[in-house]
């Protein structure tokens, strides 16, 4: 935006030096009077001419500038907002799973002390994770949008699923989880955390829209331009036309009917995650045959010139 300023200014400079050439040689056939008249008349225009192209760009960078802002603010408040659905929707897992636990040890068949004991042990854990999200839900309620920050930084994506999977712990109910990711995929630069929740979530509508027992598969790729990391279940599946609308906030379509559990905002929060980082999160389902995630992350140029390092060493 300057370089442009600056070579308008000198666009009008250049022309009212030609013009002051004219002027100054039609000023010789003129009386002193009227030539220095004429002179000083168009020495007034062209400065006036130049301040108010540069009042005029001013103005234009001055209003680009709070455009971005408020871009900037909407972005950062609408971040902040699937943060906290994010965390209110995974504080109800843990609810669940305590909930269970005491239910049973208040039970006429609590089992024997050693069954009571894995119970407090686990309704103990599950209060702890609890109390962490809570933590973070008041320090984040209480933070300005504009302070909130994606922190990037280069993560492997192995280390974030690991971190994901086992943070439901109990809640797998013997449920397998299938992990494949190659160690040749490269670091990237993203908010684990946040990309972690987002996996977390995956890996919750698989268990709650799965069979019991069956398997939940995560596998990850890199294509060269990014990292996609898929979450595959084989549940009831999601109709084709709600394909699209399940990541809009509180669209529940079919599984409002089916009685599943939820708010409708966990998939609408992870959008906005995957958005803010510039990547994507889509799904692909048949009805009755399962449903498979998918999230992409962009990978940096770093992380490309490392994969080709690998290649090169094999």
């Amino acid at each position: 935006m300057r370089s442009a300023t600056i070579l308008r200014v000198l666009r009008s400079l250049i022309s009212a030096a030609v013009a002051g050439i004219a002027v100054l040689a039609c000023a010789s056939w003129l009386h002193p009077n009227h030539a220095a008249l004429a002179l000083t008349t168009f020495l007034c225009t062209a400065v006036t001419a130049c301040w108010l192209t540069l009042r005029a760009e001013r103005e234009c960078a001055q209003a680009g500038k709070r455009a971005a802002e408020a871009a900037q603010l909407q972005q950062a408040e609408s971040l902040k907002s699937a943060v906290l659905d994010a965390l209110a929707h995974e504080i109800k897992g843990p609810f669940a799973t305590v909930k269970v636990s005491v239910s049973t040890l208040l039970s006429s068949h609590p089992g024997d002390s050693a069954q009571q004991r894995e119970l407090l042990e686990i309704a103990d854990e599950e209060l702890e994770r609890i109390d962490r999200w809570i933590n973070e839900a008041i320090r984040m309620s209480r933070s300005e949008a504009a302070e909130l920050r994606l922190n990037k930084r280069r993560h492997p994506i192995q280390d974030v699923i690991a971190g994901a999977v086992e943070e439901f712990g109990p809640q797998l109910d013997h449920r397998t989880i299938e992990v494949e990711v190659s160690a040749s995929i490269p670091a990237a630069s993203f908010d684990a955390g946040l990309i972690e929740k987002v996996i977390r979530q995956l890996i919750d509508n698989a268990i709650k829209y799965s069979p019991p027992g069956s398997p939940i598969r995560i596998w990850a790729e890199f294509t060269g331009a990014e990292i996609v990391v898929h979450v595959a279940d084989w549940g009831c599946g999601i109709p084709r036309e709600e394909q699209a609308r399940i990541f809009e906030p509180y669209y529940r379509g079919g599984a409002r009917a089916s009685g599943a559990p939820g708010t409708g905002l966990g998939l609408a929060s992870a959008k906005c995650i995957m958005e803010a980082h510039g990547g994507e999160i889509w799904v692909n389902s048949v009805p009755g045959a399962g449903s498979v995630f998918h999230i992409s992350l962009p990978a940096a140029a770093a992380s490309l010139l490392e994969q080709y390092d690998n290649l090169e060493r094999r």
